[in-house]
């Protein structure tokens, strides 16, 4: 059955809604998978305009430094906190977005990877989630 108040809506705000639906059933894809190749201690916060999904190394850490999805009707980004040396994430920082804390050579950096459905290098973007999984050391579930 159709949805009533959908139908009732403009054209622009209904594919809004279906697009941050779309992503946000991409995001919690990408978490089951991931979550069964590392343990991610992840929580799902569902938001007005956005989903985001949080992870950390240990359930006994905050969320200061975390990883996590971010799903909304643009897309879906990645992102990664890390306390590191800039030479350790020189093959990130040349293809991605990133901020850093004060600019020095250890620091906080946040790396930023954006996701589409329809990506033709989904896979490359994969592989380098994989590595910044590893640089965090996230535990691999055996």
């Amino acid at each position: 059955m159709e949805n009533i108040f959908l139908s009732a809506m403009d054209i622009d705000s209904v594919r809004i809604i279906n697009e941050t639906r779309a992503n946000k059933e991409f995001c919690l894809q990408l978490i089951n998978d991931l979550d069964k190749v590392f343990i991610t201690n992840n929580s799902v916060f569902n938001q007005e305009n956005n989903v985001e999904v949080r992870m950390k190394v240990s359930p006994d850490y905050n969320w200061h430094s975390c990883y996590g999805f971010i799903a909304k009707s643009e897309g879906v980004k990645f992102y990664a906190t890390i306390l590191t040396y800039k030479k350790h994430l020189s093959e990130f920082l040349n293809k991605y977005n990133y901020k850093s804390q004060d600019g020095s050579d250890h620091d906080t950096y946040t790396i930023e990877i954006n996701l589409k459905r329809n990506d033709l290098d989904l896979a490359i973007k994969l592989k380098d989630i994989v590595k910044l999984m590893e640089l965090k050391r996230f535990y691999k579930r055996f």
